[in-house]
Parts: structure tokens; C-alpha cells; sequence
């Protein structure tokens, strides 16, 4: 993790309906707006602009009863740097 931009990324699954949901937040720690990306194997949202003290929210649709525990990785960017973060989340079987 490089924290030129200072994120605070977690990820979680839920159970929504008998669906597995990957819930990614990030929250930009950072005194200055930065473009944040979530990407998922379950797909990627793009924010163009995540201010300081604000979040970053998704909630990716697994389409799957059951997934296995995995990582998502989330890219922070400004003024050409660039910050990419990990977060894992774990296994669920919803049912």
C-alpha cells in the first residue's frame, strides 16, 4: 500500500435476498479531493471526486448464493499520483 493519498478502505460481505454483496468504503483521510476507483471481481465503480473527510460507497451484486473470500483493490488519484490499496473481505453462503 502506498499512502501518498490516505484512504481508509474496508470491505465486507452481506447477505441480501439469498445473494452474496461485496460493500466496499473508502474514506479519503486526506486534506485534498481525490478520484477514487473500487474494483472488485464483481465489478469497478469510479468516483470522480471524493472530498476530504468523505466516502466512497458500493455495494457490488455477487449474483451468487455462496462466494469465496477474496480482495478488492481500491485506487486513490490526484495531480498524477496515484495510492492503491487492498482490503479483503471474507467467504458467505447466504441462504
Amino acid at each position: 500500500t502506498d499512502d501518498t493519498i490516505p484512504l481508509d478502505v474496508t470491505a465486507q460481505t452481506r447477505c441480501i435476498a439469498g445473494k452474496a454483496y461485496v460493500a466496499v468504503t473508502a474514506v479519503n483521510d486526506d486534506t485534498a479531493s481525490a478520484a477514487v476507483t473500487i474494483t472488485t471481481p464483481y465489478g469497478t465503480k469510479a468516483f470522480p471526486e471524493i472530498l476530504p473527510g468523505k466516502t466512497a460507497y458500493q455495494s457490488f451484486n455477487t449474483r451468487a448464493a455462496s462466494i469465496q473470500a477474496g480482495t478488492v483493490t481500491v485506487t486513490a488519484t490526484r495531480d498524477g499520483q496515484t495510492s492503491n490499496y487492498q482490503a479483503p473481505y471474507t467467504a458467505a453462503t447466504c441462504s
